[in-house]
């Protein structure tokens, strides 16, 4: 049995929230809304000619809460509700834990309440339900109610709760709890220290990452394949090169780099780092390529302007028969605009839905309208939005204020910026691009008044901002940064 852990408190946010009594009634079909009672699907019409076994198995729901449908959760449920069937100990901690995973934390603790017989399972889940939703508080009050029941917490149930501190960005918190269980004798595991180095990267604390998976290290525990594909993308989302290439001579040393999962990784963190000659070395070694794979290669060369390779690949996927998605036509765009290939970009864009049924998404718009603007075309590209589906988004207005502001079209430069301020209120390299526009033109009492509204508005209220700025832009939108933090709360 895992040795009781007493825990000093911990620093956790004040959050108040109202929960069922942990003992409360069972509750009646009545309880569920009616949607839940009248879910069909082939789920369960396949099942509904007597065979339940299917049902029972706890796998069953594993798999769906694993996949984030709760939809396929709800029918699964209600096989249990509409057949007056009782969840056993397995399959309803699999419930539980199907509704903490998908976010619906007032069903699962209907589900619990629910419970003849629960196991240390079965409170594990409802424990990171909350930490992962960041409902400290809650999370710590069953941990005792668990020992209040003779039960004690085990090293599962500490991994939830890192797993919650970390991924709501309290690194320290995470940290602090796992040396405290290491302090009371429970040895954190690869999964503990995968949690915390998860959450951090999930956070945007890659340096975080990082300092955890030494002491990972040094605390005597090899790295699984998880750990590593989480470090990678954090060497992606930094772009180390040289931590990217540890990693990789890792992976070599420990034969996962013929695991497709983690070329993918490899491709993705190369091309981000400014190595598109080691991306393509890798991704030519990589047997049984799937789309994801593809589609890394395919963002990578698009990202360094290679359009020409990009559409060689692309037509090498389509003949091997892997049919192209959102992101595949993504990163074609994006290779176009970046050679300002306007014809080739109209084609991929025609052919998305007609040819390979792939609906075109706001992305997709704002690729266009970008490239449009970009080349000039400014006309064609604000005549583009308007045939567009639906209202325009932050990305197509932006993308056409980055036109205007190339071309010192002020007219329609203005015209956009109303959008924006509208759609992205707070985002200040909006009115910078504005206000330098303005400048440009001459109008200081323009970009005076506007530098006014951004005070007004509270949108330059942080402490010691200079008006001397860096400014971006991407596919997207402009960014400001300041100190490496952009406009939009993403990190660089």
């Amino acid at each position: 049995m895992a040795q009781a852990i007493s825990l000093p408190a911990l620093p956790t946010p004040h959050q108040h929230h109202h929960y069922a009594a942990p003992h409360s009634p069972r509750p009646s079909c009545g309880a569920y809304s009616p949607s839940l009672l009248r879910a069909e699907s082939p789920i369960s019409a396949a099942l509904r000619a007597g065979d339940d076994s299917s049902f029972r198995d706890a796998r069953l729901l594993k798999s769906v809460a694993n996949s984030g449908s709760l939809d396929h959760g709800t029918e699964v449920h209600c096989f249990f509700l509409r057949h007056g069937l009782a969840p056993d100990a397995y399959t309803g901690t699999a419930l539980v834990d199907m509704y903490a995973k998908c976010g619906r934390l007032d069903l699962a603790q209907r589900v619990f309440d629910g419970l003849e017989h629960r196991n240390l399972a079965t409170w594990n889940s409802l424990v990171a339900g909350h930490a992962s939703a960041g409902q400290f508080d809650r999370a710590l009050e069953l941990v005792e109610t668990m020992k209040r029941h003779r039960l004690d917490p085990n090293v599962t149930t500490w991994n939830g709760l890192i797993t919650g501190y970390a991924m709501n960005g309290l690194s320290s918190q995470a940290m602090l709890l796992l040396r405290q269980i290491k302090a009371a004798g429970v040895a954190p595991n690869v999964v503990s220290w995968t949690s915390l180095i998860s959450g951090s990267c999930h956070s945007g604390d890659y340096q975080d990452s990082f300092t955890f998976f030494s002491e990972m290290q040094q605390d005597g525990v090899q790295p699984s394949l998880v750990t590593m594909l989480v470090l990678l993308r954090a060497c992606a989302g930094l772009a180390l090169l040289t931590k990217g290439k540890e990693l990789h001579c890792f992976a070599l040393r420990r034969a996962y780099d013929g695991e497709v999962v983690v070329s993918t990784a490899l491709i993705d963190m190369y091309a981000k780092a400014g190595s598109l000659t080691s991306a393509k070395r890798v991704f030519g070694r990589v047997q049984g390529r799937n789309l994801v794979c593809c589609n890394a290669m395919l963002t990578g060369l698009a990202v360094h302007g290679q359009a020409h390779e990009a559409a060689a690949l692309f037509h090498d996927m389509w003949r091997s028969g892997l049919k192209p998605d959102g992101i595949t036509f993504t990163a074609l765009l994006t290779a176009c605009r970046s050679m300002g290939l306007v014809t080739e970009a109209w084609e991929y864009f025609d052919d998305m839905e007609a040819k390979y049924g792939v609906a075109p998404t706001t992305e997709h718009h704002a690729c266009m309208v970008d490239l449009l603007a970009r080349r000039g075309y400014l006309d064609e590209a604000m005549a583009f939005m308007e045939r567009s589906p639906g209202e325009p988004g932050a990305s197509s207005w932006g993308a056409l204020l980055t036109g205007c502001a190339i071309l010192g079209n002020l007219d329609l430069a203005e015209s956009a910026a109303r959008h924006l301020f509208r759609l992205e209120p707070h985002n200040s390299a909006n009115y910078l691009a504005m206000m330098s526009l303005y400048e440009q033109h001459q109008m200081f009492d323009e970009a005076e008044s506007l530098k006014y509204a951004m005070k007004a508005r509270g949108v330059d209220a942080r402490p010691g901002w200079s008006w001397t700025q860096i400014i971006l832009r991407d596919a997207s939108r402009f960014h400001h940064f300041v100190d490496g933090k952009c406009s939009c709360d993403d990190y660089w």
